[in-house]
């Protein structure tokens, strides 16, 4: 039986397809690639290999190299740029019961501005653990958007942002805080790389309305590349402050979180753009934040407040104590209270440290 041509076949070739690499080589590559935000974020979801490893590789990468994140936790922040006196927090251990919380606790070796730490130096920071519990007893998710200073800086890389500590825990009796580690690390490179998109995006319109009309000789010049690229910084600047204020207006009118909303609604956009706010709008936004039901106690003379001793620790903690519990009814005069207690804590920082 003769065939046709036609029905003449070549056999089926072997379709070509990538070797498959080790998890060894992978891990590695992970280790080295220079853009970890679009790993995490696009990374993942390749695959089930991929969606297991990466976070174990940034979590010895970043979490367990006190060089690469630091987070330095503080209200102090808003009050003294002494880096003394801001607790700056390391990787400490995973929690033994939760693998998925990461404990961060005072690193000390930050702190030491001479041989050791001198006996008032503790005190400074015993004092400021003491506050950060009292802000966060009675209100704890007002803290980490009642500030201008967010209480904590996360610094990765070359980046450094607040985004948020998921389901964030305080230990003061040990000055540790622990918190979800794989959301920190999703929430801070979700906007690092929605920056990194729109800054791209709108650098392409940038270029061409810059360069528009322009001889390609001019395009060269030392001073148009200058003026360039400092339009770039800004257009940078510009995006994240925008990402930003969408995630404090975010936050501000989250369920739950009370008067925050309404007394930080106002003032997220000056926060965002990291504008420093009026001694007034400053000290309503807080005792707001802080004091809910501000009118329901019997309402003191704010002269007790500004008599209290500012070096004894006991009257420093009555002096906060009586400014959350004071039932003032203006506005002016609860703005009037937080003010003077302020001004008070910031003196008793500042004399402790230095006396």
């Amino acid at each position: 039986m003769s065939l046709h041509f036609s029905e003449l076949r070549s056999p089926p070739r072997k379709q070509a397809c990538a070797r498959e690499l080790p998890l060894e080589l992978w891990l590695r590559i992970f280790d080295i690639t220079p853009d970890s935000a679009h790993l995490w974020t696009q990374g993942r979801r390749v695959c089930k290999t991929w969606h297991m490893w990466i976070p174990k590789t940034f979590a010895t990468k970043y979490l367990q190299d006190r060089r690469l994140l630091t987070i330095r936790y503080g209200v102090c922040t808003v009050w003294s740029h002494d880096y003394r006196q801001v607790p700056v927090m390391t990787f400490d251990r995973f929690d033994v019961d939760d693998t998925s919380r990461c404990i961060f606790t005072q690193d000390l070796e930050y702190t030491e501005h001479e041989e050791s730490l001198s006996q008032d130096t503790q005190m400074a920071f015993d004092m400021l653990w003491e506050l950060i519990r009292i802000r966060h007893e009675f209100n704890p998710k007002a803290i980490r958007i009642s500030l201008e200073e967010t209480p904590h800086v996360i610094s990765i890389g070359d980046n450094a942002n607040d985004t948020e500590l998921p389901a964030l825990q305080l230990n003061t009796r040990r000055r540790e805080i622990s918190f979800e580690w794989k959301g920190m690390l999703d929430a801070f490179f979700r906007e690092a790389a929605e920056q990194d998109k729109r800054c791209r995006s709108m650098a392409d319109d940038l270029n061409i309305s810059f360069f528009a009309g322009m001889h390609h000789n001019v395009k060269r010049h030392p001073a148009v590349t200058t003026m360039r690229l400092s339009a770039l910084c800004n257009l940078n600047l510009m995006v994240r402050r925008m990402l930003r204020r969408a995630r404090v207006a975010r936050l501000a009118n989250q369920p739950g979180t009370g008067d925050v909303g309404n007394s930080l609604g106002k003032l997220h956009n000056h926060i965002a753009d990291g504008y420093t706010l009026a001694p007034l709008d400053w000290s309503t936004a807080m005792i707001e934040t802080l004091r809910p039901d501000h009118g329901t106690s019997q309402q003191r003379p704010m002269s007790a407040y500004a008599g209290a001793s500012t070096r004894s620790r006991v009257d420093f903690n009555k002096a906060l104590l009586a400014c959350y519990s004071t039932g003032t009814t203006s506005p002016d005069e609860r703005a009037g209270t937080v003010m003077i207690v302020s001004n008070a804590v910031r003196l008793v920082i500042w004399m402790t440290v230095r006396w």
